[in-house]
């Protein structure tokens, strides 16, 4: 395994504490944790409101055909999209699963937004100091709630 104080540097600059490690081993989430993922549940379920809502009322409106077709090609798609969003966030944040993956950092996006941390087949929200704090020569397993892409905790292997 690895050295303690690593596991100390890693915790104190990504955020976690190693009792939140361990929960996160066996598959579990510590109460801050699962504030974060009922936050994401809340979130998806307003997506899912506001997107139904705009279709009721695109669909209701008596309009001219073109705005119509204006509104079919464009508005309609968009809803669509915001709905699968909304429902994979309320999915991941009702089912809570903690899953992990394993391999080398690497970062992508950044430009409009944050920059995902990506390590294996898992892309989450990087957290602050995560380029600082992770070595691209090294292998690490990282912690996540499935579905919301949500950092839990990472460690060296």
């Amino acid at each position: 395994m690895v050295s303690s104080p690593e596991l100390n540097h890693l915790s104190t600059m990504l955020g976690f504490s190693l009792a939140e490690l361990e929960l996160n081993r066996l598959g579990q989430l510590s109460d801050a944790q699962n504030g974060v993922s009922i936050r994401d549940l809340t979130m998806g379920l307003g997506m899912i409101f506001v997107a139904l809502g705009a279709l009721f009322l695109i669909l209701g409106i008596k309009t001219t055909t073109l705005l119509r077709v204006l509104w079919c090609v464009f508005l309609i798609p968009g809803c669509g999209v915001m709905l699968y969003f909304g429902f994979s966030l309320f999915r991941g944040g009702t089912q809570k699963k903690v899953v992990s993956a394993e391999g080398f950092p690497t970062f992508a996006g950044g430009s409009r937004g944050p920059p995902s941390l990506v390590i294996g087949v898992a892309r989450v929200s990087a957290p602050k100091n995560a380029m600082e704090a992770l070595s691209k020569e090294e292998r690490y397993r990282v912690y996540y709630v499935e579905r919301t892409g949500q950092f839990l905790s990472i460690e060296p292997l």
